[in-house]
């Protein structure tokens, strides 16, 4: 440790090891993550412990026998700080437990006391198909005056891509305002998802991590054979009648609880229909969700309804939930 420092009186890491869907050729990581420094340690030396024959490192540089340092000696190490290190798995034959762990050897204040350090580690398991993981902020209580995280449903993964749907019917909306012939590159609301609603749930940083979609609205894309216009770009969207009969099963004559939503108590106060009759997997009564592509006419568009198989009502109805969908990079820094 260098000179010129003191000890941390409490220092707790938190190693999370998050890795992609192909383990076999892809990297996979750990963010080591600071979760206290009641004592404002400037520099901290720390350990890697793995199985050499089962572990490849592939980041960071500074690395030296195993060990580096967090910090740089003048500014305290703030909580949340991270530090995020590459590997590959190289010998799944060996017989050593491959992840990785992170001890603190010891860590360092400006006035250089030194203390013994506490380390804790999570792990983390990569993201798949049918997990559940929160991303931005909607109000869901009936007050609307709550920030909650969102809790969304992946839905598919595409290397390290993977396409989200809210798990719950966050708002009660139209289809269009108006009602008349629309397709979903001009319903007021795709307008609605692509600006207000990323806007007020997404930081800017959060925006980073959403792709922008190229989104098939062409009539393969629905039940019915009406035009569904021209494709568009979109970084939020609503699934079609082919995506969810292709991710949750939905069909125009089968009961599906898979399929079924339950809309939070602020989308109930909005207006959000919920039924007394039927209810999602979880026992909460369900409500119906929009889908984007159209209905019998362009005055029509599809929803899946309380027991979750195809329906169609005038675009202007605006008590069905809104359940937005998005691909995500899970390489962007935000995840």
């Amino acid at each position: 440790m260098k000179k010129g420092l003191l000890i941390l009186a409490l220092f707790i890491l938190s190693v999370v090891m998050a890795a992609s869907a192909d383990a076999d050729s892809s990297d996979m990581e750990f963010m080591i993550t600071v979760i206290k420094n009641p004592q404002h340690a400037v520099l901290a030396l720390l350990e890697l412990v793995y199985d050499h024959d089962a572990l490849e490192l592939s980041s960071i540089s500074e690395i030296r026998n195993d060990r580096f340092f967090i910090g740089n000696g003048q500014n305290e190490i703030f909580k949340g700080t991270t530090i995020t290190v590459k590997f590959k798995i190289k010998n799944r034959a060996s017989d050593q437990n491959p992840i990785p762990s992170v001890r603190v050897i010891e860590a360092a204040t400006a006035d250089e006391k030194l203390v013994s350090l506490e380390v804790s580690s999570e792990i983390r398991y990569p993201v798949q198909i049918g997990d559940i993981i929160t991303f931005g902020h909607y109000p869901q209580k009936a007050s609307g005056t709550d920030n909650t995280p969102i809790e969304w449903l992946v839905l598919a993964r595409d290397g390290n891509k993977a396409l989200l749907l809210s798990r719950y019917g966050l708002d009660a909306k139209a289809y269009n305002t108006e009602y008349t012939g629309i397709s979903w590159e001009k319903c007021t609301l795709r307008t609605w998802l692509n600006d207000t609603f990323l806007n007020k749930v997404f930081t800017v940083q959060e925006q980073t991590g959403i792709l922008l979609t190229n989104v098939d609205n062409s009539s393969s894309q629905g039940y019915w054979s009406t035009s569904g216009g021209k494709n568009t770009q979109d970084k939020i969207f609503l699934l079609s009648y082919a995506e969810a009969n292709k991710y949750l099963g939905v069909t125009p004559d089968s009961k599906n609880t898979k399929s079924r939503v339950a809309p939070t108590l602020y989308a109930a106060k909005q207006g959000a229909y919920i039924s007394s009759s039927t209810t999602t997997a979880e026992g909460t009564g369900s409500g119906w969700w929009w889908l984007r592509s159209p209905g019998l006419n362009q005055k029509f568009a599809p929803y899946v309804n309380n027991n979750g198989f195809l329906n169609f009502s005038s675009v202007n109805y605006d008590y069905g939930c809104v359940r937005p969908a998005l691909w995500i990079n899970l390489e962007s820094d935000v995840f």
